[in-house]
């Protein structure tokens, strides 16, 4: 009995030692893992500095907000036009960009001497002003004030896709001839050309009753072009406004020209020119000028809108430098056609003791443009320009005012200047790669 009693006692003994290993092994390792908790709120728990998570629905386990954007930087802000362009890898898209736009632009005029007269044979006036009814044709007007047509190209170049600097390239031109033609096949009127004999109006013949196959053809006109490079840089801006300033170099050209081809062919009882019977004659006046400037050139680019579409833009600019004027005169006579040609020195006005009668000089000059305009972004790398330009020049020679009526000659001519201005509409596009 005594036996088996301690063997009942040995074997519960065994048995309460093992159930009690097991219910430790069993029992959890910390106090936290009995409850089911959120990922997010137990790592808040163990990192105390971090704020609370937020509030994530039925999205999964809770997010942390992203940090607040930084303040709207008005010194550089961020002016690309595309947002795609801020990833794609080409070597151009938002770096390079060009516009193209058409001028209409009108110019200070110039007075015209009276070039070209003409009347009836039967009148008498035989071309000379105030005789007979001797009407002036060509000249004794203001010319080269007319609106004409122009164009001018921008290529530039963002250093960095923000557009806060680059460098920029222009070019313009702007054109404007003035043609006359007249022409009497036959000996029925006249056509003369008018100058001051001694202070005093008379004309040289073009056509008249011993003169036919006559033409004269006048021409004025000036070509006015304009290029220059410059750098340019953000200089404040807000959302809605940026102001820019560029510097750089600027080169002007101003080609002038008045210009008179006259053609006819003498017959029997002409005493003016001692030539053959039926010898033609061809006679010219050519003035010209040319004016260029190079100098440094200063501005700032504007622009401001409320929307991102529409926006005002301005522009001013102001070049200092060095310009040059110069006078080239010449007139000549040719007598016959072929070997037997003979040209001789001198026209009607243009009458230099040498084939060609130049004068010039440099001085300090200055540039100033000018510009406010309307601009429309309909697509986000795309802009249509609509404007107004205006463009002065402090100093240039114009052909038509070194025209002496009473002959230009070598020891008579003086190199006349004045200011120079034009102005008008523009309008076009811009590109943005």
């Amino acid at each position: 009995m005594v036996g088996s009693h301690g063997l009942s006692r040995s074997v519960a003994l065994r048995i309460s030692v093992c159930v009690a290993l097991a219910a430790v092994l069993a029992a959890p390792t910390s106090g936290q893992d009995r409850y089911q908790v959120d990922p997010g709120i137990a790592d808040s728990e163990t990192r105390p500095n971090q704020s609370p998570p937020t509030d994530t629905g039925n999205q999964g386990p809770g997010r942390y907000d992203e940090p607040p954007p930084p303040p709207f930087d008005y010194w550089q802000p961020t002016w690309i036009p595309c947002q795609s362009l801020r990833t794609n890898r080409s070597l151009v898209l938002g770096h390079l960009y060009w516009g193209a736009d058409i001028l209409g632009w009108a110019s200070k005029g110039v007075h015209v001497p009276p070039l070209v007269t003409s009347g009836s044979i039967a009148a008498g006036g035989n071309g000379v002003i105030n005789q007979g009814d001797t009407a002036v044709r060509f000249g004794n007007s203001f010319e080269e004030n007319n609106m004409r047509a122009g164009g001018r190209l921008t290529i530039g170049w963002w250093f960095d896709t923000n557009q806060t600097s680059g460098i920029e390239w222009h070019y313009f031109e702007v054109d404007s001839p003035t043609t006359f033609r007249a022409s009497v096949p036959d000996r029925s009127s006249i056509l003369g050309r008018p100058y001051l004999n001694g202070g005093t109006e008379d004309a040289e013949l073009t056509a008249s009753d011993t003169r036919f196959h006559s033409t004269v053809v006048g021409t004025v006109g000036d070509q006015l072009t304009s290029t220059g490079i410059v750098f340019r840089k953000l200089f404040w801006g807000t959302e809605f406004t940026r102001l820019d300033y560029a510097v750089g170099y600027r080169h002007v050209h101003l080609a002038d020209r008045v210009r008179v081809h006259e053609a006819f062919t003498v017959t029997p009882g002409d005493t003016e020119i001692p030539v053959m019977v039926n010898t033609p004659v061809v006679r010219v006046d050519q003035f010209r000028t040319v004016n260029q400037f190079d100098g440094a050139d200063l501005g700032f680019r504007g622009w401001w809108s409320n929307n991102g579409k529409i926006a005002v833009t301005n522009k001013a600019s102001i070049s200092i430098g060095s310009s040059s004027n110069t006078a080239l005169i010449n007139g000549y006579t040719v007598q016959g056609t072929g070997n037997s040609a003979v040209t001789t020195n001198g026209g009607v006005l243009a009458t230099p003791t040498t084939a060609v009668l130049r004068r010039g000089h440099s001085n300090f000059g200055t540039v100033t443009e000018l510009g406010l305009g309307l601009q429309w972004q309909p697509i986000c790398n795309c802009k249509f320009n609509l404007g107004y330009t205006w463009f002065y020049w402090s100093e240039v020679a114009r052909a038509a005012s070194q025209i002496d009526r009473g002959g230009t000659t070598n020891d008579t001519f003086r190199l006349h200047t004045t200011s120079y201005w034009a102005d008008g509409i523009n309008g076009g596009f811009l590109m943005q790669f």
